[in-house]
């Protein structure tokens, strides 16, 4: 573990100012006409409508030369851009991992960003605001060495570029209400789903029935695993069950899942087919004695 932190100061540690590299080969996603400066040290993105700080925080003037990029923990950069002042706006904030994302410039790396715009950005790690799922102590952030996201320790010290306005990028999760199945009446019945959301986390689940008749009594409802018993009915029947999850921006998603009730009347229906009982194999005569009588 220590070895891996190490490594990662390390990268921290990478001068901001190497030489940018760029392919002729790749078009550019992030050209200089997605972008409107401002005047004021900030940029608009045109495509998505966000206002970005021209400078990494830290740094200063027009080709962000001044000062020297700072670098915080996790809890620290949601703290300082909460109480961030400048251009006239208070209204600074994290980015989203989605939204830091969208700057990655894939045509160039070290630093994989528009440098004409953003200029002398560090090649190396930036937070985001959005936490990651499979680790409370971790958050995610954008390495823009080489423009992938990454999942960081919230202790160490990554950079920080800050955010206003605009429509935040946010991405609708995705919802699997498992496979469709058959079930025989008055069984119950276990309904299995799962939710995942890339940019943050599931917060809720709701199972409904959505078609078919009767309508069964769902247990545990607003759960990823919910419960009925499959109803009494005359012939095969079809339920549609639908599940809902929400992620933290607030997004859903939707699945359904089909489960045919099987009669007991249809099974009692099925044809009994008649056992003609065999003829049990004639007795297997003895093998005939002979004998000599006795000895003299």
């Amino acid at each position: 573990m220590n070895r891996l932190l190490i490594l990662f100061c390390l990268c921290l540690a990478v001068s901001p100012t190497l030489a940018q590299i760029c392919k002729n080969s790749i078009q550019p996603i992030a050209p200089d006409t997605r972008y409107t400066v401002n005047g004021d040290g900030t940029i608009t993105d045109k495509q998505t409508g966000l206002i970005w700080k021209q400078c990494s925080e830290g740094q200063s003037g027009a080709d962000c030369t001044g000062g020297s990029a700072a670098t915080y923990n996790w809890s620290g950069a949601l703290q300082h851009a909460e109480g961030a002042l400048f251009a006239g706006y208070s209204d600074w904030r994290l980015p989203n991992s989605k939204e830091l994302a969208s700057l990655v410039e894939t045509s160039c790396y070290s630093p994989a960003i528009n440098t004409t715009l953003f200029p002398n950005t560090a090649t190396s790690g930036y937070w985001s605001s959005s936490p990651y799922a499979n680790r409370s102590d971790y958050a995610w952030g954008v390495n823009f060495g080489n423009g992938y996201a990454n999942a960081y320790d919230k202790s160490p010290y990554p950079y920080a570029r800050l955010v206003r306005g605009g429509q935040a990028l946010t991405f609708a999760p995705t919802a699997s209400a498992g496979a469709d199945r058959n079930v025989t009446e008055q069984r119950s019945v276990t309904l299995s789903g799962t939710g995942t959301d890339s940019d943050g986390t599931i917060t809720s689940y709701s199972w409904a029935q959505a078609g078919g008749a009767p309508t069964a009594t769902l247990t545990n409802a607003n759960s990823a695993t919910a419960g009925f018993t499959a109803p009494a009915v005359t012939a095969d029947t079809i339920l549609t069950f639908t599940l809902t999850v929400t992620d933290n921006d607030g997004n859903t998603a939707t699945d359904s899942v089909d489960i045919t009730v099987l009669s007991d009347a249809d099974l009692d229906a099925l044809p009994m087919v008649p056992i003609t009982a065999r003829p049990l194999p004639t007795a297997i005569n003895s093998i005939p004695m002979a004998t000599a009588g006795q000895r003299l």
